[in-house]
């Protein structure tokens, strides 16, 4: 099959993006205007024209050229972009960012593309490095009697709302009974044990692969994609708005009361964007070093999961975000597993 597409030019910059000139053929162009105009016939109202059945040239007057053009070129890039970027050798690991450099009727769209791929990147002797951080994790967890104490305290002040320097109740079993019908004291201090037991462990564990994280991440240094960065920071802001909203709090009133702009936060966020960035690209290539994969039935499980509970999500960006979760994860538990 004839494509409908040239690819002018096609070259990896140094900022770790691919640049694409490229061009469709003004054939493709008119054929998706004249979906356009078919579909503009139905979606328009216009007074003393039956529906669906307004004439062309007046449509056109009416709505403009270079807007049915542009929508007509929306098209023609959704339909052949996917092609284009396949033919690619460098490994894409973003979104494009396309900029439509020249459009008119009966001409070639022409139009360039930038899109982050995956930099050269010199890992260091990851294994070795990992090694060394976990002889420093402690091999046993321990729970200390007064930790338990601590928690007891706190439990039974948040049960019976005690506040300041009010007497505390003594934990008894019918105490232990009314916090969460426990068989007794025992048995309630015995759970508590458990979870804090499980909580020490968590944080251990996420200390242990944050010091593997930075003694990998120190000696490597490689190129970034700017659109990369963006995403990321666009992901910390989400995530920061969201949080705020279960506090009923609102990000332009936490501006306000910081005395801060929307641009001095992401400035202060963008060290750590980057390390981010920077962690998951080093992921990716020891997860390529290693074969580390994951299964198509992992995947598709933890996907139908996630939209089983968040069902107007993207499921094209729910998959890659797990696909690359569920990674991540096998590399670090393969860092881990260095002995």
């Amino acid at each position: 099959m004839e494509k409908s597409y040239k690819i002018i030019s096609s070259e990896e910059n140094k900022n770790a993006e691919l640049e694409i000139a490229a061009q469709i053929e003004s054939a493709t162009l008119n054929r998706f205007r004249t979906k356009v105009i078919s579909e503009l016939q139905h979606e328009t109202t216009l007074h003393g024209f039956r529906h669906g059945h307004i004439p062309e040239n007046i449509l056109v007057s009416k709505i403009g050229e270079m807007a049915i053009l542009e929508r007509s070129a929306e098209k023609a890039l959704a339909e052949n972009l996917p092609t284009i970027l396949r033919e690619q050798s460098a490994k894409i690991i973003g979104r494009p960012e396309i900029t439509i450099t020249k459009i008119a009727k009966d001409n070639p769209l022409e139009f360039k593309i930038k899109i982050p791929i995956m930099p050269k990147i010199e890992l260091p002797d990851y294994k070795e490095l990992a090694k060394k951080e976990n002889k420093n994790k402690p091999d046993k967890i321990e729970v200390e009697e007064k930790e338990i104490d601590a928690a007891v305290v706190h439990v039974i002040k948040d049960r019976y709302k005690i506040k300041g320097d009010e007497k505390i109740p003594e934990l008894t079993d019918a105490v232990a009974k009314e916090i969460g019908n426990f068989e007794n004291a025992e048995t309630f201090k015995k759970i508590l044990r458990e979870h804090i037991s499980k909580d020490k462990e968590r944080q251990s564990k996420e200390k242990n692969r944050l010091k593997i994280s930075e003694s990998i991440l120190q000696p490597t240094n490689f190129p970034i994609s700017a659109n990369l960065m963006d995403e990321e920071l666009h992901m910390m802001e989400s995530q920061f708005k969201s949080d705020l909203e279960k506090m009923n709090l609102k990000f332009d009133d936490y501006l306000a009361k910081a005395k801060k702009t929307r641009e001095d936060i992401l400035k202060e966020w963008r060290p750590e964007a980057e390390k981010s960035v920077r962690l998951r690209l080093v992921l990716r290539e020891i997860a390529q070093k290693e074969n580390i994969k994951n299964s198509e039935e992992e995947i598709k499980k933890e996907v139908d999961h996630i939209l089983e509970h968040h069902k107007d999500a993207d499921p094209h960006r729910i998959e890659s975000y797990v696909e690359e979760a569920l990674r991540n994860e096998k590399v670090f538990q393969f860092l881990e597993g260095q002995k």
